[in-house]
């Protein structure tokens, strides 16, 4: 069954499934209703991710059962599972929070970082554009994009970013052999990503 919704604050626009029994998620889907309910939105979300049940549970800290049942419409979530989960399937903690009832949130939009916390959106935007605005269209269409392989090899990066300046402002820094090691090794990265990458990445 196909129910086409309208986009708002990160919920999907499509949905697609079918009343299935999942040997791996060992619960039912029941009978979907239109606008799609909570459970929905957050089992769409989750199956658009890749994420089993047990997945999603351990990432948010919140027990398969408890999952289960709130994505069977059979339990209410709290604001706190809510909190939890909404960090780990890309939709807004405050749509989440309006699509489960709780309608006296304001509309302001929250976004949270894994571990729970919530994200400086409007610091990490204005540290970006000082450094180059066009950074910002680059992660524009990152929900297509953003495998868990490039968001891995991209925290990477700048975890290596990070490290590289903290050891050139640190004076009193010893020069280990480690030091030199990721120095060489993030060098040489940086030159074949400027002088062997870009000029195919241009051609395109």
């Amino acid at each position: 069954m196909d129910l086409n919704g309208g986009d708002k604050e990160g919920v999907p626009t499509s949905y697609s499934w079918e009343i299935v029994s999942s040997s791996e998620d060992n619960c039912s889907l029941q009978a979907d209703s239109y606008p799609p309910t909570i459970g929905a939105i957050i089992r769409q979300a989750r199956m658009d991710k890749n994420l089993s049940q047990k997945e999603l549970a351990d990432r948010s800290g919140i027990s398969k059962v408890q999952l289960c049942r709130i994505e069977n419409d059979e339990s209410a979530p709290s604001k706190n599972s809510l909190w939890k989960i909404s960090a780990n399937i890309g939709i807004g903690y405050s749509s989440l929070l309006v699509q489960a009832g709780y309608n006296n949130v304001s509309g302001t939009n929250i976004f949270l970082k894994r571990d729970g916390n919530e994200l400086e959106l409007e610091r990490l935007i204005c540290s970006i554009y000082k450094a180059d605005s066009d950074l910002l269209d680059y992660f524009t269409d990152f929900d297509t994009i953003g495998t868990d392989e490039n968001v891995k090899v991209l925290k990477l990066v700048l975890q290596a970013m990070r490290k590289e300046a903290a050891n050139e402002n640190d004076e009193s820094l010893t020069d280990t052999s480690m030091n030199f090691y990721f120095r060489t090794l993030f060098s040489s990265l940086k030159n074949f990503i400027l002088s062997s990458l870009t000029p195919i990445m241009e051609s395109y």
